[in-house]
């Protein structure tokens, strides 16, 4: 496993609870990305191996709530395709993963509550925390 931020035990008591919800993909969305700004994941090994088309096709392919968690990365991009700065990668990046981990923290730390907090005053938390924050809207049936 590359990262350790969201672990296996969060990331199932979360399914548990919240199958099927916005929940569950924001969460599998924020480990996805963690996942891809690793130090030792796919975003470093195409800035590490320079590798213009695969860069191409992981912004062109980043969508959904992968791609609401990357903003800067495709700023990043935009801005590489003018200057063909790698760094500009790299830095989007570390913020990117910077920004997700604090992200899973409070997703993990919401989790904690669950068993111990009442499943609606949990699900409120998310959506206060987490949702709400990233622009997403309540969904009608989870409300």
């Amino acid at each position: 496993m590359l990262q350790r931020t969201f672990d296996s035990a969060t990331q199932q008591k979360i399914v548990s609870t919240f199958p099927d919800s916005a929940i569950e993909y924001v969460a599998r969305a924020v480990k996805d990305v963690l996942a891809d700004t690793h130090p030792q994941g796919m975003i470093s090994f195409i800035t590490r191996e320079k590798r213009d088309a695969s860069l191409g096709f992981y912004v062109g392919f980043l969508a959904g709530l992968r791609r609401v968690l990357s903003p800067g990365i495709i700023e990043a991009f935009d801005r590489y395709l003018q200057e063909g700065d790698w760094n500009l990668i790299d830095q989007a990046r570390i913020t990117c993963r910077d920004n997700c981990r604090r992200m899973a923290e409070k997703i993990r730390r919401i989790a904690d509550l669950i068993g111990r907090e009442d499943g609606e005053q949990v699900k409120l938390r998310f959506y206060d925390e987490i949702l709400v924050p990233l622009g997403l809207e309540i969904p009608e049936q989870e409300q």
